[in-house]
């Protein structure tokens, strides 16, 4: 059956979104509050919502380490790209020379 036809034949309360648990929205609020705190208190929250989560503060913090990727350091070639913006009898001329 066509998706279209799904849409068509399901009743709009199919569609309706889930209510949040609560809780979730308490993490949700969390996590939002800890991205914009300082260090000390990011920990907290994250030790708060650790708890309420059943799981580890390593676990959580991913989402505010930011892992710096290492610059490789690449040979510098000389590179001469034309002119486009040039006409083409300027082109010949500086072909010529």
């Amino acid at each position: 059956m066509p998706i279209r036809l799904t849409i068509q034949e399901t009743p709009p309360e199919a569609f309706a979104p889930t209510p949040l648990h609560p809780s979730a929205q308490f993490i949700e609020g969390a996590v939002r509050a800890a991205k914009y705190s300082i260090y000390e208190t990011r920990k907290k929250i994250i030790a708060d919502i650790s708890e309420l989560l059943n799981c580890h503060e390593k676990d959580l913090n991913f989402m505010f380490e930011h892992h710096l990727v290492p610059v490789e350091r690449r040979p510098i070639f000389e590179l001469e790209l034309p002119d486009y913006r040039m006409t083409l009898s300027e082109i010949y001329k500086e072909a010529a020379e």
